[in-house]
């Protein structure tokens, strides 16, 4: 290899090395965010639901993380934990800022991350259908599961409370979740 590729390598390598260990020595990745797409005006009433946020459930906990907007669309993840910190189930959200509204679909995996057998061919799909006061309503569309409704209530600081509502007369499932900081 020539002294001069060398030196052209070394110009290319050496700032990529020096940004994985300017990263690595800080304890987080620092991102520029020039190079983050703002997100969609649609998705600024559900912007509240960024950051983590933990429940009890049974005999465990059920954690969720939604990272910010993006770009048209908001994503998160769910885990249903047993009492030994066993991951029981695993859900993977979006919204997503689409022509007709935004959009909210979900899928429901076991532990080995093997999707429900109603959700093989597809998430849960619900519509938003209202966004006001702090509280997201979103409409089922598409491989429900018996659920018809889920009302996500950010009214109260550092509190969320979800409500799945069914059909058939099935009481509804609160879900209440308090931020974790």
């Amino acid at each position: 290899m020539s002294h001069t590729t060398r030196i052209a390598l070394l110009g290319v390598f050496l700032p990529v090395v020096l940004i994985i260990l300017g990263c690595a020595g800080s304890g987080a990745a620092r991102v520029d965010p020039v190079l983050l797409a703002p997100h969609d005006p649609a998705l600024a009433p559900f912007a509240g639901l960024t950051g983590r946020w933990r429940a009890p459930s049974g005999d465990g906990v059920i954690e969720v993380i939604w990272l910010p907007p993006e770009g048209t669309n908001i994503t998160g993840a769910l885990r249903r934990l047993d009492a030994a910190g066993n991951a029981t189930l695993l859900e993977l959200l979006t919204l997503t800022a689409e022509p007709d509204g935004v959009r909210f679909r979900l899928r429901h995996m076991d532990a080995a991350m093997t999707p429900w057998a109603s959700e093989v061919d597809g998430p849960m799909v619900a519509l938003a259908t209202g966004t006001a006061g702090g509280v997201l309503v979103f409409r089922s569309e598409a491989r429900a599961r018996q659920t018809t409704e889920m009302i996500y209530d950010l009214s109260v600081p550092d509190r969320l409370t979800v409500t799945l509502v069914f059909e058939g007369g099935r009481p509804p499932l609160v879900i209440p979740f308090e931020r974790v900081r």
